[in-house]
């Protein structure tokens, strides 16, 4: 274990009781030898601790305490502390390197722990992508050498049925490329929303009929609440992929024999939709997870439908690219609903806007 894995399992008590007895040196030091260089080394070492361990405005009000603690060994030991002048701009000149090295380290552990986050989900996405593509990869190996072995005689329903079966695991695996590609995309900065007046409820509309087949298949009714004309302001295609995601996952997670409600609700300068399903709900573990990343909640698909823990994470970087908001209220046993929150469209003599860029 490295060492600063093991100053994070020491007890807050035990590394203030370090840091004090660390500091008390620092400042007999200074008043030993009546120099700076005491306090340039050793009042960095449990600054350096401070900032580690707590960071942020704890690690400035060490800095302010360091300050004035050697500020009164000047005023003592030194006689241009007599001076005003150079009393102060002591002072200052401290304040400053100190301020600075607990910036740099604010900002160097910050990094840290964006490239350890940034490692966890490459290995993440690695066992996932392995694990995900393995199956359908290995379905479409086995049932095309079952087609091309030689003195095969399939009966033509047999062979169709392996084509179909080829056919379903090729777009589990597209659909978990096309995911990873939309991540990679959105959080590159590489897309800019076209925003526009859109039509919720015509795009609703659409969406329902596209997944009409699977909805029945499950038997599972889908009850289409939207008023006559829902207009919001956002790009339409984002817009599409953001409601097909709710939707389809409404229908994933119901049990057979249940429905799905969509509603939409007009505020004061925004639209909320609405996708209400009767499934298993969310554990408050699943609530901490939605939204992030490659996150595997405890409610499975009812039908064995794939899941990459992708959607959720693109829903949600797309509506905050369009100005709007995401959130779920749930409880275990009684469904989840999924909302969405985008603006109303701006008014003709309003100048149209590009939207924030991804």
């Amino acid at each position: 274990m490295n060492i600063a894995a093991r100053w994070a399992r020491l007890p807050d008590g035990l590394v203030l009781a370090f840091v004090t007895a660390v500091t008390v040196c620092a400042a007999f030091g200074d008043y030993a030898t009546r120099t700076n260089f005491d306090f340039l080394i050793f009042y960095l070492v449990p600054l350096f601790i401070v900032t580690w361990r707590w960071g942020g405005w704890t690690s400035y009000g060490y800095v302010v305490i360091d300050i004035l603690l050697h500020a009164e060994v000047v005023r003592v030991t030194n006689p241009a502390a007599t001076f005003p002048a150079f009393f102060y701009w002591d002072l200052v000149e401290n304040m400053a390197v100190l301020s600075l090295f607990v910036f740099g380290l604010i900002r160097l552990k910050l990094t840290m722990l964006q490239l350890q986050e940034a490692l966890r989900l490459k290995t993440e996405f690695l066992n996932i992508a392995a694990h995900d593509l393995k199956n359908p990869l290995t379905g479409i190996l086995g049932y095309s050498d079952l087609l091309t072995r030689p003195g095969a005689t399939q009966q033509p329903t047999d062979v169709v049925e392996m084509a179909q079966l080829i056919n379903q695991s090729a777009r589990r695996m597209l659909y978990l490329i096309r995911n990873l590609l939309d991540v990679s995309r959105f959080e590159s900065h590489q897309f800019q929303p076209e925003l526009k007046a859109v039509d919720l409820t015509t795009v609703t509309q659409g969406l329902v009929a596209q997944n009409g087949k699977r909805a029945a298949q499950k038997n599972i009714l889908v009850r289409n609440e939207l008023e006559d004309a829902v207009p919001v302001w956002a790009d339409k295609m984002l817009t599409e992929q953001v409601l097909d995601n709710l939707l389809s996952n409404a229908i994933k997670f119901s049990p057979p024999g249940k429905s799905v409600f969509i509603r939409s609700r007009t505020e004061a300068d925004r639209v909320l939709w609405e996708v209400q399903d009767q499934g298993p709900g969310l554990s408050a573990a699943d609530k901490t997870k939605l939204f992030q990343k490659f996150s595997r909640l405890s409610a499975r698909p009812t039908a064995g439908e794939n899941s990459t823990g992708l959607g959720l994470s693109i829903v949600k970087l797309l509506v905050e690219a369009m100005g709007g908001q995401v959130w779920c209220n749930s409880e275990p046993g009684h469904g989840a609903t999924f909302s969405i929150a985008l603006p109303r469209p701006k008014t003709a003599g309003a100048s149209p806007a590009h939207g924030s860029q991804l």
